[in-house]
């Protein structure tokens, strides 16, 4: 059998749901489990465009690098954890009856950041994917050109989002806490 796009592709979906759904598992932990914070440490008025880019940027080639040697496993409890801390703001900002900061602090940038973040994680998935379809398929040769340049891809796109969310959390965002 051959390893062809479709097939390095549905092997990627595996990736992209899994990392979805430890990020929106977190969060529903986050809300219904453990001790309620009660405050939370006053922020900056504005953070800069850069700050937050270089931020994003360290979370994800964390999640690219040490995802990959771990075939994901800390990729899924990286975005788990981010999850777990926005569950909890969610219920911090709830039990204040601040939910509008929701709207205006979270979700103008939120969608964009966690795309950038969820594809790193995919990324980090496929070493795992071509080891098992590997061992499952053995094959003469291997197409390293496609596979190099589908990460590539997928690379340049989780960067963008991350830019451009960036620029969104730095100029649109608005929290006030």
């Amino acid at each position: 059998m051959k390893l062809n796009k479709m097939t390095l592709f549905s092997y990627s979906k595996i990736g992209f749901i899994v990392s979805i759904g430890s990020f929106f598992i977190g969060i529903v932990i986050g809300v219904i489990t453990g001790d309620p914070i009660h405050q939370i440490a006053p922020l900056k008025n504005s953070i800069s465009f850069i700050d937050i880019v270089l931020n994003n940027l360290k979370v994800g080639f964390s999640i690219l690098t040490i995802g990959a040697i771990t075939g994901g496993a800390y990729s899924f409890l990286i975005l788990g954890v981010n999850g777990y801390i926005i569950g909890k703001l969610i219920e911090y900002l709830n039990a204040n009856g601040n939910t509008t900061q929701l709207l205006s602090g979270l979700l103008p940038h939120f969608f964009v950041e966690l795309l950038g973040l969820v594809l790193f994680s995919t990324i980090s998935t496929i070493p795992i994917f071509i080891i098992y379809y590997l061992i499952k398929f053995p094959i003469q040769s291997f197409p390293y050109k496609r596979i190099i340049k589908f990460i590539f891809i997928m690379f340049c796109i989780a960067m963008l989002f991350i830019l451009i969310a960036g620029y969104i959390e730095a100029t649109i965002s608005n929290v006030t806490i």
